[in-house]
């Protein structure tokens, strides 16, 4: 409900409901009509309310991740080991150490989520399933051997490809192309396979 999670980042920041509205401009009644009505406000009122908290309205709108709210603030540390995140940039960031999520202010948590995850849901078996965005995503560290290996299976490809039927080259290209290709790899050591 609208009114819970904004009670919630009152609470957070230390005001009572009625001066947070009034310190948005807002009639000071309109937040116990949101508590004894369970209304949420319209979008303009609603942009104005995440603004102020600097959160997101999907954090009010119970979109994902935050349609499962409660079960992931009530448990930060572990629903924050299926977060599959970069996590020197998290910490720099929005202050989200992975070993003590707790202590990270509930803003900073709830922009954190907002910002990183895509969607959580929780699985049976207690986990989390949890899909995190693009960009911050743990970029996974290779060896200069696995970069070696990685190149090496792709010339092999190129050198499979141009020894088959490639239309739009004469035999003199390809057999220049793969000439370069096999000249490449015997200067890194990699021989011709």
């Amino acid at each position: 409900m609208f009114y819970d999670r904004f009670l919630e980042l009152c609470e957070a920041q230390g005001v009572k409901p009625k001066k947070a509205v009034t310190d948005m401009n807002l009639s000071n009644s309109i937040a116990t009509a949101w508590k004894n009505r369970g209304l949420t406000p319209k979008s303009e009122t609603l942009s104005k309310i995440a603004q102020h908290f600097e959160v997101s309205m999907d954090f009010f709108l119970e979109r994902p991740p935050f349609d499962n709210w409660p079960l992931i603030n009530q448990d930060r540390n572990h629903f924050i080991e299926y977060v599959d995140a970069d996590y020197d940039a998290t910490d720099l960031v929005w202050g989200i150490n992975k070993t003590n999520v707790d202590k990270a202010s509930l803003i900073n948590f709830i922009q954190f989520l907002g910002d990183v995850v895509e969607y959580a849901q929780p699985t049976e078996a207690g986990g989390w399933l949890v899909s995190v965005r693009p960009l911050y995503r743990k970029k996974e560290k290779v060896s200069a051997q696995e970069n070696e290996r990685n190149l090496d299976q792709q010339l092999s490809g190129i050198d499979f490809a141009l020894s088959g039927e490639i239309h739009g080259l004469t035999d003199n290209e390809k057999q220049d192309i793969l000439d370069y290709i096999r000249f490449k790899k015997s200067q890194r050591g990699g021989g011709d396979k």
